[in-house]
């Protein structure tokens, strides 16, 4: 019998993973084994990490091994998410992205944040059903093109029937995540199920309703958008046809200058001392983004001067 500090736990690797951002390909490929591996882990096909496995894949998802092994009534479950304060951190850009929001349609911030959580349902639910039916349409022709090859091909016997058992793994995965209403999916591509499935909705909308939609690090949710650009523009007066109208309205997005800030000054300014304060807030945020990249690259390990000189090297070859 197998001891169980030595037996991985499925939902505590998954859930781990997932807060990092990773799909399996990704972590498989920072601890130096392949997806199917992770996948079997995940789906409880295979329970046994390897001794040489175990602390890369501690490093990877940054905890203890112990963590990755406790039964599942000792890992998180629902009721991790449930909190009596309820005290959400919103995003700088998603902040700046509500302010617009609730400018465009003229309703409270606060009533855009109360039906957010329905929103949300009907969007991961209708995400969930057409991932379904692809699921089912995918089962059925291939279905169908082993029926095919059968016929077709009857002198080659048993060999047509044998295929990879590999290549059912996705397969696999998709039904367990759709079980689970792993709306984010658990895929090894840029990106996610929801990406694609939210961008699909904007098709037929005004070009600015909503510009883009972009992936988070690790493709599995959202990670920037651009929302209500033509709002953002007539709020400010930017209308991006200066050099340095597009860093304004792309900081203002992130909400590196504050878009109540830019409204009121443009408010209660003439024109010239409203074009000097978003030139000082131009200065400002520049210095700020590039602080906190440099940031970025040192919680990696990297020096700003040395991934600076390997883009200069990519920029000239």
């Amino acid at each position: 019998m197998p001891n169980t500090a030595d037996t991985i736990n499925p939902q505590a690797l998954k859930a781990a993973r997932k807060r990092h951002g990773l799909s399996q390909q990704q972590l498989a490929e920072a601890i130096g084994c392949t997806k199917d591996t992770v996948s079997r882990w995940e789906r409880g096909a295979s329970s046994m990490v390897r001794s040489h496995l175990r602390k890369p894949l501690s490093d990877v998802l940054r905890v203890k091994w112990e963590e990755l092994t406790k039964p599942a009534d000792q890992t998180s479950d629902a009721s991790t998410f449930l909190n009596p304060t309820v005290r959400v951190l919103i995003a700088e850009h998603a902040r700046a992205s509500l302010q617009l929001v609730a400018a465009r349609y003229e309703v409270r911030p606060q009533e855009v944040l109360d039906i957010a959580p329905l929103l949300f349902v009907i969007a991961a639910e209708r995400s969930l059903l057409e991932r379904e039916q692809r699921l089912e349409e995918l089962r059925g022709a291939i279905a169908h093109a082993e029926g095919e090859l059968s016929d077709h091909f009857q002198h080659l016997g048993a060999y047509v029937a044998v295929r990879d058992a590999n290549g059912e793994d996705p397969l696999w995965d998709e039904e367990g995540a759709l079980e689970n209403r792993d709306v984010f999916g658990n895929q090894s591509h840029s990106e996610g199920p929801f990406v694609y499935f939210l961008r699909s909705l904007t098709n037929g909308l005004p070009k600015d309703a909503v510009v883009s939609i972009d992936s988070a690090l690790g493709g599995s949710t959202i990670g920037r958008y651009k929302v209500a650009d033509d709002t953002l523009r007539d709020l400010t007066g930017i209308s991006g046809e200066e050099e340095q109208d597009d860093n304004l309205l792309d900081h203002l997005r992130s909400g590196l200058i504050n878009l109540s800030d830019c409204v009121r000054v443009k408010r209660d300014s003439d024109e010239a001392q409203y074009r000097q304060w978003l030139s000082d807030e131009l200065a400002r945020a520049d210095a700020e983004s590039q602080r906190r990249l440099g940031d970025f690259w040192n919680s990696l390990g990297l020096s700003p001067d040395a991934v600076e000189k390997v883009l200069d090297q990519e920029s000239t070859q």
